[in-house]
């Protein structure tokens, strides 16, 4: 279901998108209680999100104490700013950022392969891999 607001909201800009399809679509008050239950999803589950990350850059041990505090300000600032551009900024970022992610996945699916495939194909060897990239 949010998959498919999130393409209509990139077809169809309409500020407080969710409120509004519903309220159009199905009834006003059930847009109303559908606003609330979105917004306390989210006020519950973003803290979460950025305590865990906190939680899990301290497991490198890293010297310097802000990598916590990237997730505890920076990104909440990023995102509450991100909040303030209309729904046509937000659309694209959307579409950028899942394209870069798909790219992300399928570079890190063919590194895995030529990992995993080390020693068993010669044809298929992650020195190979790297020397064609002139990254050995």
């Amino acid at each position: 279901m949010s998959h498919a607001l999130i393409h209509a909201v990139q077809v169809f800009r309409v500020p407080n998108a969710i409120y509004e399809y519903i309220a159009a679509w199905v009834d006003e008050d059930i847009a109303w209680v559908m606003g609330i239950m979105y917004w306390y999803c989210w006020a519950t589950v973003f803290p979460e999100e950025m305590l865990s990350a906190a939680a899990l850059i301290q497991y490198w041990n890293l010297a310097a104490p802000w990598p916590p505090l990237i997730f505890y300000f920076l990104v909440p600032a990023f995102f509450l700013a991100l909040n303030l551009f209309p729904v046509y900024v937000y659309g694209w970022i959307e579409t950028v950022g899942g394209a870069l992610k798909t790219i992300l996945l399928l570079v890190v699916s063919c590194i895995m392969f030529a990992v995993s495939q080390q020693g068993t194909c010669p044809a298929i060897s992650l020195q190979l891999f790297l020397a064609a990239h002139g990254m050995s």
